[in-house]
This record gives C-alpha cells, structure tokens and sequence, in this order.
C-alpha cells in the first residue's frame, strides 16, 4: 500500500513555482524502478551471503477515481514480499517503546524516564495510547 492510511493521495505543493506533488504513491516507471533496484540489491546481498529483506513481487496500478485531486495521474504502487511482518518505523520501534518499562526500571515521580518515551510513542502513533504500560 501507500502508507498512508486512511489519507489517500495528497496533493501538496512543493518547489519555487508551487509545483504540486501526489504524495503516496509512484509513477509507473518509479515502481518499476523499485523493483529492480530491489532485485540488484538482492543479488549483490546474496553474493555476500546475505538475504535481502524485500523480494520484488510486483506493481499494482490503482483504479482511478474522478475524486481524486489530479485525477489523470495515473497512480501505481510497487509490491514486495517482505521477510518479517513489520515495518521497522511503524511497529518495531513502536513495539520497543511497549516494552522499556518491563526491561528498564521507573523511576520515581509520576513518569519519571518514560514520560518522554510515551509522548515520542503517542506522536508517531495516537493508537497506542490504549496499549501503553506507562
């Protein structure tokens, strides 16, 4: 998917003449790049002995939408088999922030160490609050 959520395709406007640019997806040839770049890092991993983490599967073309804004961008997506099932940003480094207070001791007042921990986990994601030890 494109990452982001529930927003769709923004429209934002960048550069000096206030180009605007479609955030969350890719052009066709962007995905097609993706893919074989993945497959060159891959074969270069593997001739070290390593295993890439991606394995290119694919490219999805979204169906377009007249809601869209820019509707005749067309927008594509690459597609891989990841080897794990998380996304280091959005659930490891999350899920170690769940853990910190089980491995490192609290400290006394209130939050003491974790109360910066629980504020950086709540702004990178709010629904965690529930799931929140500390």
């Amino acid at each position: 998917g494109c990452g982001n959520r529930d927003e769709g395709f923004p429209v934002e406007a960048k550069g000096d003449h206030g180009e605007l640019n479609v955030r969350g997806c890719c052009f066709e040839h962007t995905a097609d790049t993706e893919l074989r770049m993945t497959e060159l890092a891959s074969k270069a991993l593997a001739e070290a002995g390593l295993e890439c983490a991606n394995r290119s599967a694919g490219s999805f073309r979204y169906v377009p939408d007249v809601e869209w804004p820019l509707p005749k961008v067309e927008r594509w997506c690459a597609v891989f088999e990841t080897l794990g099932n998380a996304r280091l940003g959005d659930h490891l480094l999350a899920g170690l922030l769940l853990l910190m207070p089980y491995l490192v001791p609290l400290t006394s007042g209130g939050d003491g160490a974790f109360g910066s921990l629980k504020q950086a986990a709540l702004m990178r994601d709010p629904l965690f609050h529930d799931s929140l030890p500390f």
